[in-house]
């Protein structure tokens, strides 16, 4: 169970930090409306720049903590829960903009490994 629980902080942290480091200014099949960046999908949400620097900010920090958890484990399951409510409003903001359930699917995923993590 240990060997899974590690394996399960590492794919959602090492997911998160690819999509805000590497893949942010990309376009993907996974972005709200017609977006073609993340500044560009948070605008679609009709947030601001200035949301869009803290959301990721606080996924980078809770996606490190993740990966420290596997070391560290008393921060393992605040990481798990920070990601699991960002996740969350992920969804809602896809659902908000009318965007077709598959777009969820990545934050969905994420969400329940992040929510399962928790549980072991």
């Amino acid at each position: 169970m240990d060997i899974l629980k590690i394996l399960l902080q590492a794919a959602v942290a090492l997911t998160i930090i690819n999509v805000w480091l590497i893949r942010k200014n990309q376009p993907t099949p996974w972005r709200g409306g017609n977006a073609d960046s993340m500044r560009s999908e948070f605008e679609t949400y009709g947030l601001p720049y200035s949301t869009m620097v803290f959301v990721g900010g606080l996924k980078l920090i809770l996606a490190i903590a993740l990966l420290l958890g596997i070391w560290i484990p008393q921060l393992t399951n605040y990481a798990a829960a920070g990601l699991a409510l960002t996740l969350l409003g992920a969804i809602i903001a896809h659902l908000r903009v009318n965007d077709p359930l598959k777009k969820s699917i990545p934050a969905a995923t994420l969400l329940a490994l992040s929510t399962a993590t928790l549980a072991m």
